[in-house]
């Protein structure tokens, strides 16, 4: 039985100390950044509120340069919270996306976090190719 507890402190070091040496994350929950460079649309914010929109996500913020959403719950987790910043540089759209779990101590994504970003650049893809030809 005292086995049991020091077994699962080691396994709890392990995956602490694989989350913040070797991959460099200092939170504990589970997040997904990438970040895409496009040719500028003709009206940036639009384009991008109406990609969140496409994608499902809810409770859309928009703050200037960054929007906010949520991503609903599903069996792979219990919501994520979504970030995309933009910026227009050189005729050229910058867009970095965040998906960050928001239950603090989920670890674990299994891919949510991925398939979200996924989920959001295929949608603004497209409305970048409908924007251009409209």
């Amino acid at each position: 039985m005292e086995y049991i507890f020091l077994i699962l402190a080691i396994l709890l070091a392990t995956i602490i100390g694989y989350r913040f040496f070797i991959l460099k994350q200092m939170y504990w929950t589970s997040q997904y950044q990438i970040s895409k460079v496009y040719s500028k649309p003709n009206d940036v914010a639009a384009t991008i509120n109406r990609s969140l929109k496409d994608a499902k996500f809810t409770h859309i913020q928009d703050s200037g340069n960054v929007l906010f959403a949520r991503a609903n719950a599903t069996m792979s987790s219990w919501s994520e919270i979504i970030r995309v910043n933009y910026f227009v540089e050189k005729n050229k759209l910058h867009v970095d996306f965040i998906s960050r779990c928001a239950v603090p101590v989920q670890i674990f994504d299994w891919g949510k976090n991925r398939r979200n970003a996924k989920r959001f650049f295929a949608r603004l893809e497209s409305n970048l190719i409908k924007s251009t030809y409209s």
